[in-house]
C-alpha cells in the first residue's frame, strides 16, 4: 500500500496514543482483552446474529458483541494504519520473538508469553499469507476501503438490533460470505500481527508496561545465540516456497 500521510480525525474509535502507537494499541489488545480463540468465537457471535432474526438475544449478550463489534472497527482502523506505517511483513527465520510452524497449508506459533502459554493457530489465513501477512491486508483493503469498510460494519451493527440480516440487504447480499470471512481472518492477522511485529516492539520499550521483566533475561539470551552461528529452528519438512500473491478476493 503506497505511503501517505494520514490524519487521526479520519479515524472513529482509535485514540490519539493508538493511532501514534498502533503496535502498542495491537499488543495491548491480544495480551489484555482476550485470547484468540476466544475472539474468534465472539466474532462468529456477531456473524450468526448478523446472518439471522436477533430476536431473544438477551441485553447481555448485545452487550458483548457491542463491545467486540467495536473492537472489529477499531483493529480496521490499526491495520489501516499499519498498513501505512510497515513496510516489512515477511517473517523471518532468525528471531528470538517467534518460531512459525507449519503443517501442509497451516501455520501455528507458540508464545509463552501469553496467557501463560498460547498455541496461535492461523487456520483461516492462508500459509502464504501468514507468511507475509502483508499478501492479506492489501486485498482487504482492495475489496474494501477504509469508508466503506466503516458503513459495512455500521450495516452489520444495525442488522444486530433488526429482524433483516445483512444478506437480506441488496448492497450486501452477493458479499456476505467474504465480508464474514474477512472478518475472522482479521482476528488472525491482528494476533499474527502481535506476535511478529508487536512482540518485539515492546519487548524492546515497553517490557514493564506489560510485566514481562521475567522474561526479558530469556528473550536476550536467545537472542544473543541467534547472532552467533545457530538459526533458529524452523519446521522446514513442510515449508513451501511462497507462490506469486494472489491479490484478489476470489481465493479467500
Amino acid at each position: 500500500m503506497k505511503t501517505k500521510k494520514l490524519n487521526h480525525k479520519h479515524f472513529r474509535y482509535l485514540t490519539k496514543q493508538e493511532f501514534k502507537d498502533p503496535l502498542y494499541a495491537t499488543a495491548d489488545f491480544c495480551r489484555s482483552v482476550i485470547s484468540l480463540a476466544g475472539y474468534r468465537d465472539e466474532i462468529q457471535k456477531i456473524i450468526r446474529v448478523s446472518s439471522t432474526s436477533p430476536q431473544g438475544t438477551k441485553p447481555r449478550k448485545y452487550s458483548n458483541l457491542l463491545f467486540f463489534w467495536k473492537y472489529l472497527v477499531k483493529q480496521i482502523e490499526l491495520l489501516y494504519v499499519l498498513a501505512h506505517r510497515e513496510t516489512e511483513w515477511t517473517l523471518h527465520s532468525e528471531t528470538a520473538y517467534y518460531e512459525l510452524r507449519t503443517d501442509h497449508n497451516r501455520g501455528w506459533i507458540y508464545d509463552e508469553t501469553l496467557y501463560n502459554g498460547s498455541y496461535l493457530n492461523f487456520d483461516q489465513l492462508k500459509l502464504t499469507e501468514v507468511k507475509n501477512i502483508g499478501i492479506f491486508i492489501r486485498k482487504f483493503f482492495k475489496f474494501k476501503s477504509l469508508r466503506k469498510w466503516h458503513k459495512t460494519m455500521d450495516t452489520i451493527l444495525e442488522t444486530l438490533f433488526e429482524e433483516d440480516s445483512l444478506s437480506h440487504l441488496a448492497h450486501y447480499a452477493d458479499d456476505q460470505s467474504k465480508i464474514f470471512r474477512y472478518l475472522e481472518k482479521l482476528a488472525e492477522a491482528i494476533f499474527l500481527i502481535y506476535v511478529t511485529k508487536a512482540k518485539e516492539y515492546i519487548f524492546k520499550h515497553h517490557v514493564e508496561d506489560f510485566v514481562l521483566q521475567k522474561y526479558l533475561e530469556k528473550e536476550q539470551l536467545h537472542g544473543s545465540e541467534l547472532h552467533g552461528s545457530e538459526e533458529l529452528p524452523v519446521n522446514k519438512t513442510n515449508m513451501q516456497e511462497n507462490p506469486a500473491p494472489d491479490e484478489t478476493d476470489d481465493d479467500l
